[in-house]
């Protein structure tokens, strides 16, 4: 879980920034992306993201079709990091994986996975051990 590979989005977003990475895979995520030969302020990602971010887009890209990812990595790990949360604050595994459609079993896999990339301090006989406690 620790390991984070670049996608397309990372690319994107270092042309033409987070926010306007952020909506264009909200508006074309798991579809090609045609970036236009020619700007245009009537263009569909100018109108989503403005002329200067297609401008970015059309320097970079110009003519292409970008395969634009969908935005469930960043569902997942929002979900992950309300978890962890949970976790770190107590509540059972049980009420977790109710609140999040989750089962058990996939609580406490991600639990371990926590454990295991020290995001979340070891547990020990059902204690936290101290001395690896997080700081919060």
């Amino acid at each position: 879980m620790a390991t984070i590979m670049n996608t397309t989005l990372d690319d994107i977003a270092a042309v033409i920034g987070f926010t306007a990475t952020i909506r264009l895979a909200a508006h074309y995520g798991g579809r090609d992306m045609n970036v236009p030969v020619a700007v245009s302020d009537k263009h569909m990602i100018a109108k989503l993201v403005g002329m200067s971010a297609l401008q970015r887009l059309h320097a970079e890209w110009a003519g292409e079709r970008v395969t634009m990812p969908t935005l469930g990595l960043v569902a997942t790990d929002l979900r992950n990091a309300r978890i962890l949360r949970d976790l770190m604050a107590g509540v059972n595994l049980g009420v977790i994986a109710e609140r999040e459609s989750l089962t058990n079993r996939r609580v406490e896999q991600l639990r371990r996975a926590f454990e295991a990339d020290g995001l979340l301090p070891m547990i020990l006989g059902g204690k936290i051990d101290p001395e690896i406690a997080l700081e919060n």
